[in-house]
């Protein structure tokens, strides 16, 4: 699961790179996270002793970081190393994609210690001290400070956008960030992150000439324009978001539900059940994506719909989604059978679209 989940992941995450980084680095680095995944404990003693004679192997460290990685929630000595790897990444390589959003996204107090988050974040302090002007470099404190320090993060990446003002990849994370405040429980809180989400997609999406290109905006932006309770703009981005995507590509299902979501959310909210219903059913007309195979289908409009009785269509739509999401096999029956019981299924892991 976990593998599938990462692969996904990395395919998106290449789709649009972020930060002036050379393809043949993310290509490096997205190599080595894979390297480290299959690695052996063999192995990683191997490059443990190169590193004790050769520290300056930036690449190596990140294996050890996702050696580490999932096996530090049952051997607590390992949380100590993979943290150490990531803060000397961190102090000697800050500029580099194998510290960027690839190692050091997910060190968490609670996981990994308060030690090991307060020398990463130390460690970062000094970096964006020492280069205030580098847009890379904030670019990758921003990712440590992401989900622990949502604010500091939103403001490291205006500035990193601010330095770098005609790269639309800048933007665009800006806007991802901004969209993590978008779900803050105080509805004025995050109505107005989820517009500043959109005013930095705006901005990218001038900045993006190619129509493929601009599909890839088209996800946040979408998301972004709901939240915001723009419904006119979100209606319009849904259908332009089908129109651009190039046919067959791996994102051509995630246009396609996401799109179906958000204008069938829209129809029931004008008392259009039938226009909904039908908006449902296309919303799993697709072959699926690695996203939507591997985490599975949003639930906002079924969940809308089966809050106005519509239980039987509900069901429907939860075995279409089965053609694509086989990993879901166990949720997609037991919510099926909850369905059929009477009762009503736990979609609260696949609302996209909530709004507070």
């Amino acid at each position: 699961m976990w593998r599938a989940c990462m692969v996904a992941w990395l395919v998106a995450g290449i789709g649009r790179a972020h930060g002036p980084v050379e393809r043949s680095e993310i290509d490096i680095a997205t190599d080595a996270w894979m390297a480290g995944y299959h690695a052996s404990a063999t192995e990683a003693e191997a490059w443990e002793a190169s590193l004790a004679s050769r520290p300056d192997q930036p690449e190596l460290r990140l294996k050890l970081v996702t050696f580490y990685n999932i096996r530090r929630f049952a051997d607590v000595s390992l949380r100590v190393k993979r943290s150490a790897h990531i803060v000397w990444l961190i102090r000697n390589h800050p500029e580099s994609p194998f510290i960027g959003h690839y190692a050091n996204a997910d060190v968490l107090s609670a996981i990994d210690g308060t030690t090991a988050f307060e020398e990463c974040r130390a460690a970062w302090t000094a970096q964006v001290k020492a280069h205030p002007d580098d847009p890379v470099i904030l670019d990758h404190a921003a990712a440590f400070y992401a989900h622990g320090d949502q604010d500091e993060a939103e403001r490291l990446l205006a500035a990193a956008a601010k330095l770098d003002p005609g790269n639309p990849d800048r933007y665009d994370r800006l806007a991802t960030q901004c969209l993590l405040g978008a779900r803050a429980s105080d509805p004025s809180r995050a109505a107005a992150a989820a517009r500043r989400a959109v005013a930095a997609l705006d901005t990218a999406w001038k900045l993006t000439p190619e129509p493929p290109d601009r599909a890839y905006l088209c996800d946040d932006l979408l998301r972004a324009c709901y939240l915001a309770g723009d419904d006119a703009r979100a209606k319009e981005v849904a259908e332009e978001w089908m129109r651009l995507v190039p046919k067959g590509r791996w994102d051509e299902g995630n246009a396609k539900h996401d799109a179906h979501t958000v204008l069938g959310l829209l129809s029931l909210k004008v008392g259009d059940h039938r226009q909904a219903l039908s908006h449902l059913k296309e919303s799993a007309a697709h072959k699926g994506s690695p996203q939507l195979d591997s985490f599975g289908p949003c639930m906002d409009l079924a969940s809308a719909l089966l809050d106005a009785g519509e239980r039987k269509a509900v069901e429907e739509y939860l075995a279409a989604c089965g053609t694509f999401w086989s990993m879901g096999t166990k949720d997609l029956g037991e919510w099926r059978t909850a369905l059929r019981q009477g009762s009503r299924p736990d979609f609260s892991r696949h609302l996209k679209f909530a709004r507070h």
